[in-house]
């Protein structure tokens, strides 16, 4: 059996998944802006990372930006690419970060 994550972070901890998380098989990573001038972004992309490496995930990543009427800046693909190239980051961060009690 193999499931796909999708939760909002913010409110909860990547640890209190740590039951589910050798039957996921995809985590969403949805955005809104990329203003991670206090992680609130990548910080969550982080945790999680750790935790899914820690069961040793193989699976998919989706990156979703819901922002679009918020950033006129951008046009969606650089705005995509910019969240990935954060998130690719914080992913790399976490996962190379030892999960902790």
């Amino acid at each position: 059996m193999f499931m796909n994550l999708v939760i909002r972070f913010g409110r909860s901890d990547a640890r209190e998944l740590r039951d589910i998380l050798p039957l996921v098989s995809g985590v969403h990573l949805k955005f809104w802006d990329l203003d991670d001038s206090d992680g609130r972004i990548s910080n969550p992309i982080r945790e999680i990372s750790s935790e899914l490496a820690a069961v040793g995930f193989t699976g998919t990543l989706c990156s979703e930006w819901g922002g679009h009427e918020w950033i006129d800046s951008l046009t969606p693909e650089q705005a995509t690419r910019a969240h990935l190239a954060l998130a690719r980051e914080a992913i790399a961060d976490g996962a190379s970060t030892p999960v902790t009690a």
